[in-house]
């Protein structure tokens, strides 16, 4: 496998590294947010021997405030990849920071069908990629429908899919709050969950997906939605 390969996104160029390559900047701020996440905000982390080490795996996780690619970015026992929106990209130092920190940039045009295809790439060179099905922070702390997306991605890539769950970041940091405030925060990972061709539709294992994350969380599964796009962070 190739060390780094390349990519387009938007009108800015970037690389996509290999997760096993040295990350100075991610390590730094990796230690950093974990000093905050465990001495303020109390954080658990429960299966994290079920993410796999190594290989490409979507992380599938509910959204429920900003904190939650950091927390389970902590948790997690690899480096893992995000996708971000591309006007974060727009300040070329910016991007630079959040590209060091693995969030690739989602393209301008054709989002869902670019996100999909990005998510590929991350997934082809061996990253773990974590994505929110929901595809938008909950409003209220409950799970919603999931999206299509995470079905064709499980399918096409054949990779696993590992549920994972955030609670106490609503209490901690719900939507429309400017700051955090203390909270015990944890974050669970479930068992892989892998794309069976006979058995599954993509309607079934996104349900299944969904059903896994719901437990995780303590909640109810969400009913299935329609809306076909890819979930992103």
């Amino acid at each position: 496998m190739e060390s780094e390969r390349r990519a387009r996104g938007g009108e800015a160029e970037f690389e996509v590294r290999d997760p096993a390559g040295p990350n100075c900047l991610y390590k730094s701020c990796h230690a950093v947010c974990a000093a905050v996440m465990y001495s303020y905000f109390g954080l658990r982390v429960r299966g994290r021997g079920r993410v796999p080490r190594r290989g490409g795996a979507v992380i599938a996780s509910n959204h429920v405030s900003f904190m939650d690619p950091v927390a389970v970015g902590i948790a997690a026992p690899r480096p893992i990849a995000f996708l971000a929106r591309h006007s974060l990209y727009r300040s070329r130092g910016f991007g630079r920071l959040i590209l060091g920190l693995n969030a690739y940039p989602l393209p301008r045009e054709n989002v869902s069908t670019g996100a999909i295809k990005r998510a590929l790439k991350l997934l082809e060179a061996g990253w773990a990629i974590l994505v929110f099905p929901e595809g938008t922070r909950s409003p209220d702390g409950a799970l919603k429908p999931f999206r299509g997306g995470l079905a064709f991605l499980a399918a096409k890539a054949r990779v696993p899919v590992i549920p994972a769950a955030v609670k106490g970041a609503f209490e901690a940091w719900p939507r429309g709050r400017l700051f955090p405030r203390p909270g015990k925060v944890t974050v669970a990972f479930g068992p892989l969950i892998l794309y069976d061709d006979i058995h599954d539709t993509y309607d079934s294992f996104t349900a299944r997906v969904a059903g896994a994350v719901a437990a995780l969380a303590g909640q109810a599964p969400a009913s299935p939605g329609t809306a076909p796009g890819a979930a992103r962070s």
